[in-house]
This record gives C-alpha cells, sequence and structure tokens, in this order.
C-alpha cells in the first residue's frame, strides 16, 4: 500500500500541476491542492504521510540547492545600491506593518514575527517564470525587480539560519551562547563556501568531463552537503546545507549543465514538498482562520505593492517602473512557506498558523499571476493618478548632450551587443545619434565617451519625447520585445512620418507583423549572422578569413 499511495500522491499532484498550468496558474497551486485533497478525505495513510515528510525534505534541499546555483557570488556582490535599498526598505516597512496587524489579529508576539517575515518574501520562483513569459526580465523593472528577489532570498537565509539558532538553544537554558555559537557557525561555513566556490570550478572540471558524472557529482555534493549540516555536531540543517553547497558551484561555467540536470529531479521532490505542505493544513477552516487568511492576503495584493511603488519612486524611478515593480511584491514566497514550517518545528506556530500561510499562499500566487500578465492595462487604467509617485525629480529620461539642438538625427534604443556594433559605426561616420537605454553601466560608459544617452525604459512616453522623435530622420530599435518595437513603431510614424524605422524580431512571426506595420526593414540576428557567415564562407572557402574575425570578436567581448 504504501508505493501505491505515494504513486496517487503524485499522480494526483501531476494532473492538478498540469490543470493549474493550463489555467495560465503557477503548477505549485495543484500540489498544494492535492495535498489538501489527501488531508480532507483520507487516501493516504498516516505512514506514506510520514515517508513524503522524508521525501520533502529533500525537496527542500534541492530547491535550496537550486537557489544557491543561481545565486552567483558575483551576482551578489554587485547587485547595486538601488537593489539593496529596494529590498531593505521594502522588506523592513512589510515586516514592521505586518508585525503590527498580526498582533491586532491576535496573534502572539513570536507568531507575529514569523508572519510579519513571511508576508515580505516574494517569490523569485514564480516571477521570473512569469517575467521570462512575458519576455521582460531584461526590461528596467525586470532587472530591479530580480536583483531585489535574489536579495530577499538572501535575507530568508539569513532568518532560516537565525531560526536554526534558536532550535539548538531550545530547552537548553543557554540561549545567548548556543545561539551565538550557531551564528558563528553559519558565518564560518560561509566564508568557507566562498573558498570553495574558488576550488570546485577546478573539481567540475575533472568530474565535468562526462555527462553522467557530473550529474552524479552534484547530486552527492548538494544532498552530502545538506545532511553534513544537519548533523546535531553542526546544527545549521538541510536548508541552509542545501543553499551553501549550491552556493559553492555557482562560479563554475558547469552550473548550468547541473541546473538542468538536477531541476527535473528536484522538480518531482518539490511536489512532494508542496503536496505534504498541503496535507497539514487544519481544513477544518473556521471563520477565524478564513478572517485571517483574507486580511493577510488582502494586506499583501493591495498594501505590499504600494510599500513596493513608493520606495521605488523614492530611489527616483518614474512612475510605470514603480508601479510594474509593486506588482510584482504582491504574493508571498515558498521561502515564506518552509519559514512557516521551521516554526511550525519548533513550536512556535500552531498548525492553524501554517494553515493560514497556506491559504494566504495560494490566493496571492493567484492574485499576482493575474497583475503581472495584465500589467500593461492595468497601467493604463491608474496612469493618471500614478502620476502622483513622482514626487522627486525622477531620472530615467536624464540625458547628457545637446539632445534638444539635434535635427535629422538618428535615435537607437539599446546601447548593448547588437546595438553596441551600431553605436561604433554611427561615431566612425560622424552621424549626431542620442542612445536610450535602461541599463546604468550601458548609459556610464556612453556617458563616459561624450555621448548623448537617455536613461530608461522606451515605454514611458517622456523618455520617447526627450529623445526628439518628430526631428530624427531615422529610429533604430535592438530592443528584443515585440511590444516595445510596436510602441517605437506607432510613435514614430506620429510624430515623424517621414523618418526611415529599424526595428528588431525575434521570430519571423514577429518580423511579418512590423512589416505588416509599416517598419522599413527589420533586424533578425538569426538571418543577419547566417548572411555574415554565409559571405565569408563564400569568398574564403578555406575559413582562413575566420582567425582575423575571431581575433576581433575576443577583443570586443574582453573590451565588455
Amino acid at each position: 500500500m504504501l508505493f501505491t499511495e505515494i504513486v496517487l500522491a503524485i499522480v494526483l499532484a501531476s494532473l492538478l500541476g498540469i490543470l493549474m498550468t493550463l489555467l495560465k496558474q503557477p503548477s505549485v497551486l495543484g500540489y498544494i491542492l492535492a495535498g489538501a485533497i489527501i488531508g480532507i478525505f483520507g487516501f493516504v495513510g498516516p505512514e506514506s504521510l510520514e515517508v513524503i515528510s522524508s521525501l520533502a525534505s529533500i525537496g527542500i534541499a534541492f530547491l535550496l540547492f537550486m537557489v544557491g546555483l543561481e545565486m552567483n557570488l558575483e551576482k551578489i556582490r554587485h547587485l547595486g545600491k538601488d537593489i539593496i535599498l529596494l529590498g531593505t526598505l521594502q522588506t523592513v516597512f512589510v515586516v514592521i506593518l505586518g508585525f503590527f496587524l498580526s498582533r491586532f489579529l491576535g496573534f502572539g508576539p513570536i507568531p507575529s514575527i514569523y508572519i510579519a517575515f513571511s508576508l515580505s518574501f516574494s517569490s523569485t520562483i514564480i516571477i521570473v517564470k512569469l517575467l521570462s513569459e512575458k519576455k521582460e526580465l531584461n526590461s528596467l523593472y525586470g532587472r530591479l525587480v530580480v536583483g531585489c528577489m535574489i536579495f530577499e532570498d538572501f535575507l530568508a537565509i539569513l532568518m532560516i539560519i537565525f531560526l536554526e539558532g534558536v532550535g539548538a538553544s531550545a530547552g537548553t537554558g543557554n540561549f545567548g551562547g548556543d545561539f551565538a555559537i550557531t551564528v558563528l557557525k553559519g558565518i564560518g561555513l560561509f566564508l568557507g563556501t566562498i573558498f570553495l566556490s574558488r576550488l570546485m570550478p577546478k573539481v567540475l572540471d575533472y568530474f565535468g568531463s562526462k555527462s553522467e558524472t557530473l550529474f552524479l557529482f552534484s547530486l552527492a555534493w548538494g544532498l552530502g552537503i545538506a545532511a553534513l549540516m544537519d548533523l546535531p555536531i553542526i546544527g545549521l540543517g538541510i536548508v541552509v546545507g542545501g543553499f551553501l553547497a549550491g552556493l559553492s558551484l555557482a562560479s563554475s561555467a558547469e552550473r548550468y549543465g547541473i541546473s538542468g540536470k538536477i531541476r527535473w529531479i528536484r522538480d518531482l521532490f518539490v511536489l512532494l514538498f508542496f503536496v505534504w505542505l498541503g496535507s497539514q493544513m487544519n481544513l477544518n477552516l473556521n471563520g477565524e482562520i478564513l478572517l485571517r487568511a483574507g486580511i493577510f492576503s488582502a494586506f499583501v495584493l493591495f498594501v505590499c505593492p504600494i510599500i513596493s511603488m513608493f520606495v521605488v519612486s523614492a530611489l527616483g524611478y518614474k512612475s510605470r517602473t514603480a508601479f510594474f515593480v509593486g506588482l510584482t511584491a504582491a504574493q508571498i514566497s515558498e521561502f515564506s512557506l518552509v519559514v512557516a514550517m521551521k516554526g511550525f518545528e519548533l513550536g512556535h506556530l500552531s498548525q492553524n498558523d501554517v494553515s493560514v500561510m497556506v491559504i494566504v499562499a495560494v490566493t496571492t500566487i493567484i492574485g499576482s499571476s493575474y497583475y503581472v500578465m495584465h500589467g500593461e492595462k492595468l497601467y493604463a487604467l491608474f496612469k493618471k493618478p500614478l502620476k502622483a509617485l513622482e514626487f522627486r525629480k525622477t531620472r530615467e529620461s536624464a540625458a547628457t548632450g545637446s539632445v534638444e539642438g539635434y535635427k535629422d538625427h538618428i535615435i537607437l534604443i539599446g546601447g548593448h551587443r547588437l546595438g553596441e556594433n551600431i553605436v561604433k559605426s554611427l561615431i566612425e561616420i560622424g552621424e549626431d545619434f542620442v542612445v536610450i537605454d535602461f541599463d546604468p553601466q550601458i548609459v556610464h560608459s556612453l556617458k563616459d565617451q561624450g555621448l548623448s544617452v537617455i536613461y530608461g525604459d522606451i515605454a514611458e512616453d517622456d523618455v520617447r519625447e526627450a529623445a526628439g522623435f518628430q526631428n530624427a530622420r531615422l529610429v533604430i530599435s535592438t530592443a528584443p520585445l515585440f511590444e516595445d518595437n510596436i510602441v517605437v513603431l506607432d510613435t514614430a510614424r506620429r510624430s515623424n512620418p517621414k523618418a526611415q524605422i529599424i526595428l528588431r524580431a525575434e521570430s519571423d512571426a514577429d518580423a511579418k507583423a512590423l512589416y505588416d506595420r509599416g517598419a522599413d526593414y527589420v533586424i533578425s540576428p538569426y538571418f543577419l549572422g547566417g548572411e555574415y557567415l554565409g559571405k565569408i564562407l563564400g569568398e574564403d572557402k578555406s575559413c582562413r578569413k575566420l582567425e582575423a574575425v575571431k581575433k576581433k570578436d575576443i577583443e570586443l567581448l574582453s573590451s565588455r
């Protein structure tokens, strides 16, 4: 029966996960729902649930292993002042308000702290998935959001280390000493991870020579370090262990290969984690549980986005950027549930408290999914009142150089990669041009060259106006998003019908659509790359010219 019951749980969760995917919702909702159904109808016995609980622990280890694997130490070091300020201020405000809201609803001080922190963490996995589907990961707000969530994930790991310290000191009568020792262990192991991150690439060069050995090594490393950290002598738990194991491999060239091989086995065990979590819900849902869950859900869906919007605006970003960043803050994270379960294990939270947090997770994940997917429509609805968010001078359209004096100039949208070569060509032929980009590093680099550059998102009206579309003779967009190119095309045609317009397309369908709407030329990187290589091969069948092209490309890559 044990095998049958566990398979039943997996099949039910898989089917409900598929259903949620068809409904354009995260599959994790289906897993939690499957667990809730198992809890209600008792399809799975206590012994099987105990086994699922053990397998769920492996799921948590894998989840944190993948988080660590994708959290490159260089990425953490270069997060930037704005992202650190955004993550810190957003967390502080939400935690403070969440704590007082929890106390108002009758929770004790300790449960209120757990709940307040759980409300402050947003789901990196869900938001990255949604932004990927919209192809907006590389937009200005997308970069802010992803950077902020990496920072929040790091804060969540620190909180889990704190909770492990609390657990280590429970019942010993020496809270301060035991807690301090646990924190020192965490610091020591983190420093050890930094050392290992420099050593492991060489180790992986050996194990990565074969696909099978790379998979087996990463499997053994991730679970082995998680189990090691869970030993009583260390006492940091599998969550911290899994994270540190992934972090130690994050700077290796093989991390993408490891991620691809581990992802599917991780998904299976994470599925079991959420099934088990759903089965632990107290589904004798009384009015108090539903009221508390409803109020917390409203707080996350409406108050958290507003807090995020104000913080982003205070940092000097425009209302559109602030609005879209705010929409992504309207759900709680998988880390929130991990923290809640840790509190349950330590006896700080009751089963009813965990049930409240699971209901909040389900409600807010659904709500925020609609927020993100329909963000443009929501922004159009609230565009005018949102201008009130621009209470300080914004910097997104801050230009350098004499943009206003330009006539018959060229506007280039995007100064990276494809745009970088266009910039060099325009400089060589002595053209007047202005570049629009939302990457601060690119903007600073172009400013240092004395070029006219506008920092901002092309979707913003003020940014397009600052670039002087009405006076431009040529508009070139290297932006990959179809929607951005439509905006550029429509703006150029309205303000200056005589201007030539060159746009970029990522697919044949997008290219055809842009031509149908009146683009003069559509850049397809695949067509251009293939045509250029074909020309080289046609002129030099021995491929000797490739060496010169290679040297030129390596010099360009080295200069970045």
